[in-house]
């Protein structure tokens, strides 16, 4: 996992970069299954995370 934050129009971007799902011990069907379920998950996190920084912000 790395996190990077950065600045874009004005507002804090933050970007997370994920690895190694290739390298897991498990089927390629497998690999797909646990991208795709970080991702999503990841997907919810950002939200929820947007949300309460739009919070603190008003």
């Amino acid at each position: 996992m790395e996190f990077f934050l950065g600045e874009r129009d004005g507002a804090t971007l933050l970007r997370v970069a994920e690895s190694g799902f290739a390298s897991l011990d498990v089927s390629a069907d497998l690999q797909s299954q646990h991208l795709e379920g970080n991702t999503e998950g990841w997907a919810h996190e950002f939200g929820l995370l947007k949300a309460r920084a739009e919070r603190a912000a008003a």
